[in-house]
């Protein structure tokens, strides 16, 4: 069934003001959730969907700390800071390369709510 992804990210100066907006909306008829609990220090492997989902939307909470996340095989990615008591939004476009993605957590963090798209 088609469906539409909307992303909408907005960049604030120190005064709160919006100083860039991007707003897109994706044409897909896919949309795959899943949730994955983040033990301290642990790997977790992510398989990615093998039904055409070309990107991932996360959200983390329960910091303060840091997530790691990096393809299946590579030895850098991306580093996230999560606070406390906050979602902290990810979005993430699929690996070239990689079938899967690893998340690591310094400390453990509340289940990751993941949807691909």
């Amino acid at each position: 069934m088609p469906s539409t992804a909307r992303v909408t990210i907005a960049q604030r100066d120190s005064q709160q003001l919006v100083t860039e907006n991007l707003d897109h909306v994706f044409d897909t008829q896919f949309g795959r959730h899943d949730t994955v609990a983040l033990a301290a220090g642990i790997d977790t492997t992510i398989t990615w969907p093998t039904t055409g989902e070309l990107f991932v939307y996360l959200t983390a909470m329960g910091g303060p700390t840091t997530l790691s996340i990096r393809p299946t095989g590579a030895t850098v990615g991306w580093i996230v800071n999560v606070v406390t008591s906050l979602r902290t939004p990810i979005l993430l476009p699929k690996p070239t390369n990689a079938a899967s993605f690893i998340l690591n957590a310094v400390a453990a963090l509340d289940p990751v709510s993941m949807v691909f798209f």
